[in-house]
């Protein structure tokens, strides 16, 4: 037929000539954002955005840089990103994910840090990840995800290592890779740790929290002094088998170390305080009042004690005696007497005031500490003893062993040391 090779030519004429640039219809082209494979339908940008989502069900993607979202109602899907983010769901059955974290840098001439997410999942039965983070994303600190129920309506319970978090007007899941910080309700919560290093934070009200097998930061009350304004709380701490930081408010708390070296910190309030088996640190202040008990335990552990009055006021015009080897702390200040229980120490930082200090057949270390002018009584007993007094006119007395004495000043009387230095 005569007539094909001219509409053949035609056609591949049309085939070659180039299309002019739409921008409209190369836009449209691309593929759209996606968060957990879904459609987004909020996204931001490279910068630090703050978004907010509708009364529906949202999928909003944050971007790049350090984002604040809200998701407000519906069951929504959230993706941070990279960078710090502060992500909230709001009420409804919500999927948070952090992404990865931050760097900041908030001083110039230090290098940045690492800084993690913050997830507050709200009413609902929400999942929450935080996402996983390599520590050596920078040179300088690292501040892991926050999981927060500070704004929860009621108590809550949270299991790090099962991934559960119950009350506080859901049901939540937590998918963990790493260490978080975890924060408490203003009412009791009961917080356990997982198999990483994490910082519990249990905030008001009588909370139980639980370390796990990492080195964990455990803190019950944001305060560990009372003051007239502010309510006592009675918690309980119970450090696991990593070396853990046991923190105390001003309540009538329970504290108890772990197999690990241990920190327990104790503030005003009748204390409660157990070390454990390792080499553990404890400080207290000995609130005037009867009924405080401190036990370091198995180990060689050291204490700091300080005898205050209600609300936390050091009382310097103090007189008591220690009799490690029976545990008993007598304490007398105008005219009032009180008792307590500090036994299992090895090394003691002698209380200010006028003490008398009786060892026993361990080896122990009593410091007296360098700026006071109260005169100290230490009769160290058996064991080789390390004593140093005050700047007072001390009574040292070292015992049977081999005895080091620290000069520490004042006219003392200073008997069975065998160094002197």
């Amino acid at each position: 037929m005569p007539s094909t090779p001219l509409m053949t030519a035609t056609l591949a004429i049309l085939l070659v000539v180039p299309q002019p640039f739409d921008p409209t219809f190369a836009e449209s082209s691309q593929v759209p954002p996606t968060c957990r494979g879904l459609v987004v339908t909020i996204a931001g940008t490279s910068g630090a955005d703050t978004l907010v989502g509708t009364a529906g069900d949202d999928v909003i993607a944050a971007g790049r840089g350090d984002d604040r979202v809200r998701g407000l109602g519906g069951n929504d899907v959230v993706c941070g990103g990279p960078g710090t983010d502060h992500l909230v769901g709001g009420p409804g059955d919500d999927r948070l994910d952090g992404g990865l974290n931050g760097l900041q840098q908030p001083y110039p001439d230090n290098p940045p840090d690492n800084v993690g997410d913050t997830l507050v999942g709200g009413p609902g039965d929400d999942v929450l990840d935080p996402g996983y983070d390599d520590v050596t994303d920078a040179d300088g600190g690292f501040l892991p995800d926050t999981v927060s129920y500070a704004h929860a309506p009621a108590g809550v319970r949270v299991d790090l290592t099962a991934g559960t978090a119950t009350g506080g007007g859901g049901d939540d899941t937590l998918v963990l890779e790493g260490s978080v910080d975890l924060e408490g309700s203003a009412y009791d919560d009961v917080l356990v740790s997982g198999d990483f290093a994490d910082d519990l934070y249990g905030g008001a009200g009588d909370d139980v929290l639980r370390g796990g097998r990492g080195r964990d930061y455990l803190q019950a009350d944001p305060s560990d002094l009372s003051t007239p304004d502010e309510t006592p709380y009675d918690d309980r701490v119970y450090g696991g088998p990593g070396g853990d930081g046991i923190y105390l408010g001003n309540g009538a708390d329970l504290g108890r170390g772990g197999s690990g070296d241990d920190n327990l910190v104790h503030g005003s309030g009748r204390a409660d305080l157990l070390a454990g088996s390792g080499e553990d640190y404890v400080e207290t202040l000995l609130e005037f009042t009867d009924g405080s008990r401190v036990d370091g335990g198995p180990g060689v552990d050291l204490a700091y004690a300080w005898a205050v009055a209600a609300g936390g006021r050091r009382l310097l015009d103090v007189a008591g005696r220690i009799a490690l080897g029976s545990g008993e702390l007598t304490m007398t200040s105008r005219g009032t007497t009180h008792t307590a229980v500090l036994a299992g120490l090895e090394r003691l930082r002698i209380p200010d005031g006028r003490w008398t200090v009786l060892g026993t057949a361990a080896d122990e270390i009593f410091y007296g500490g360098d700026l006071r002018r109260d005169a100290v009584v230490v009769r160290a007993r058996g064991g080789d003893d390390k004593v140093s007094g005050s700047e007072g006119d001390d009574v040292l007395d070292g015992g049977s062993g081999r005895d080091l004495l620290y000069d520490s000043g004042g006219d003392d009387a200073e008997t069975d040391f065998e160094v002197v230095r």
